[in-house]
């Protein structure tokens, strides 16, 4: 589906939580701390409210500024959240060559409205005139055990002094007996006037820029979504179940508007504890139920989420599940691709005669965001 932002109508049918589309068919996508915030996300899951940094410089500090000066500007990095703690995983300055460079930070997280300071080096200031310094942060909002990467940017101006030395000669008449009489020399007294260009008409020598979303480089950087494909995986994706049994898996298109977490496993969907994904063993070539295979599968197997822009699958069981092979311990995650394979009960059906049991994760993408997750039984 294609996304065209929120109507009017939506915040006012948000506020009943089982309802997961509007009225006018746009999804609901709420934040995952909506008892706090009241938040409807739109596509970039950003919650203004969870998630509120603000960069300033402390322009008392700074001097006046000479070409080939280097200033270690005075950062004041403030949590404006009123209720959701920010961790602090990078502050980045932007080399010449367009690459990064990392900022030595002395804390980790920031607690709701603390501001805790930072220095950020300007490196030697080669031109005068106005000078820019692109500086972005990497943060990390933990709401409900779920680890959201994002990044901003800003960019401080700095007005830089040139200094221009000019050279005045004097045209001198010099009567010397080598000159003939009326001649004139032309010479270098090696007088200077130092003409400097200071901070013109502007009234203010700095300025920086509102924090803003830093979307690209999350992506170039892989903080969010399939950096390979260009592709971001919303929450409102749609999911399909090809070779799943009716009534094993959730009947809702779009799983992940209604639950944070899709728990698979051998309990069925009307069992206690319920699962959203009944997980059971059939025979390859009839169809049949295997029931002693089955019985390997954990009540509760392993759990399909999103976080950071792509699907993730955690093992929750006591027999194990694999990623492409690799073997994951319980309550280990691993972000799934697309054609990523999901193995189960490998050596366990092996004894049996059995081939293990396998889904393969399809991604389907129109443009850059990812319209359609399946999974299918190989």
């Amino acid at each position: 589906m294609e996304w065209s932002g929120y109507k009017e109508c939506c915040p006012i049918k948000a506020v009943d939580e089982e309802r997961h589309f509007c009225e006018c068919g746009t999804p609901l996508l709420r934040c995952r701390g909506w008892s706090e915030c009241s938040a409807l996300l739109d596509l970039s899951e950003h919650c203004p409210v969870h998630v509120a940094p603000r960069l300033t410089v402390d322009e008392s500090e700074v001097p006046k500024l000479e070409v080939g000066d280097s200033v270690a500007l005075p950062f004041v990095f403030a949590n404006e959240s009123p209720c959701g703690t920010l961790g602090v995983r990078h502050v980045r300055r932007q080399l010449k060559d367009g690459g990064w460079e990392d900022v030595r930070v002395p804390f980790e997280r920031l607690r709701p409205n603390e501001q805790r300071k930072l220095t950020v080096d300007s490196g030697t200031l080669a031109t005068g005139g106005r000078t820019s310094i692109s500086v972005v942060v990497e943060v990390e909002s933990g709401l409900g055990g779920f680890h959201e990467h994002y990044a901003f940017q800003t960019t401080v101006y700095l007005d830089v002094k040139q200094r221009d030395t000019r050279s005045i000669t004097k045209n001198i008449n010099i009567n010397e007996s080598h000159f003939e009489a009326g001649a004139s020399g032309v010479v270098s007294t090696g007088d200077t006037i130092e003409a400097e260009s200071g901070y013109g008409s502007r009234s203010n020598p700095l300025r920086v820029d509102p924090l803003q979303r830093f979307e690209r480089y999350e992506m170039e950087e892989g903080l969010r979504g399939y950096s390979g494909r260009q592709v971001r995986l919303p929450r409102y994706v749609e999911v399909q179940w090809p070779d799943f049994p009716d009534g094993h898996h959730p009947l809702n298109p779009r799983p992940f508007l209604a639950s944070s977490q899709l728990r698979c496993g051998r309990n069925g969907l009307n069992h206690t504890p319920a699962n959203d994904v009944c997980v059971r063993y059939f025979d390859h070539g009839s169809g049949a139920l295997n029931v002693p295979l089955s019985k390997q599968i954990s009540g509760k197997h392993f759990e399909f989420f999103i976080q950071n822009d792509r699907i993730y699958l955690r093992d929750t069981s006591s027999n194990g599940s694999a990623v492409n092979n690799e073997r994951l311990r319980r309550d280990e995650e691993a972000p799934l691709a697309d054609g990523d394979r999901i193995t189960l009960l490998d050596g366990i059906a092996q004894q049996q005669g059995q081939k293990p049991l396998q889904y393969q994760v399809a991604i389907h993408a129109r443009g850059r965001v990812a319209n359609l997750v399946q999974i299918r039984r190989v």
